[in-house]
């Protein structure tokens, strides 16, 4: 995080004190559905600090409920979720993720039991609500990203984990069938660097 200095006097002393600075904040309003999302400054990036809410031909409520949809955003594919941001925003990909979670003051680590899987530790702690996440899971919000447990949809399996998971896809691939994502849940602060396959249904945050 940026810090400011603020120097106090004291008794003829000059002390100086380190403080959060405040984060760049903003709202920009979607022209397609006049949707309007708060944005935050972050390192080197501009991001949204609420997920995608606009309704494209691939896209979902979990559950199929619309109450999730305005809680938490939609789901959408990969393919879709490439081309879901409006215009002068795009999906943030690996490079644009990586800086978020070291301005978290995340540390990436390699799972030692599964290849390509990657944690970054404890960024998830600064990016997710303070409120919402299951298991007593919240987090600070120290960023301002506010980071919401908006589960997913397995194209496999259907609906699943809202309340409990945030995901998010990556636009950097990882093959011809499968993406990288980020994850943040209710059991632990980091956030998990890892693919998953291109149908499935997971959030989007849009970045400048």
């Amino acid at each position: 995080m940026n810090r400011q200095a603020l120097k106090i006097g004291l008794c003829g002393l000059i002390l100086a004190v380190s403080l959060p600075a405040m984060a760049q904040t903003s709202t920009f309003t979607d022209s397609r559905n006049e949707k309007q999302y708060r944005t935050v400054k972050i390192g080197k990036f501009t991001w949204m600090a609420e997920n995608l809410n606009f309704n494209t031909g691939k896209s979902w409520c979990n559950g199929n409920s619309d109450a999730n949809c305005q809680k938490y955003g939609r789901l959408y594919d990969w393919n879709t979720a490439k081309s879901a941001c409006p215009a002068g925003w795009r999906l943030p990909g690996n490079a644009e993720w990586n800086d978020l979670s070291k301005s978290a003051g995340g540390q990436r680590m390699e799972d030692e039991y599964e290849e390509n899987v990657f944690y970054w530790y404890p960024a998830g702690k600064k990016l997710k609500l303070k409120t919402g996440w299951d298991n007593n899971g919240n987090g600070t919000d120290g960023l301002g990203f506010s980071a919401m447990p908006g589960g997913c949809r397995y194209a496999q399996e259907g609906f699943s984990r809202v309340g409990w998971d945030g995901w998010w896809w990556s636009a950097t691939e990882y093959d011809s069938g499968n993406a990288w994502t980020r994850d943040m849940n209710s059991t632990n602060d980091h956030v998990r660097e890892l693919s998953s396959e291109k149908v499935n249904g997971f959030s989007v945050r849009c970045v400048q």
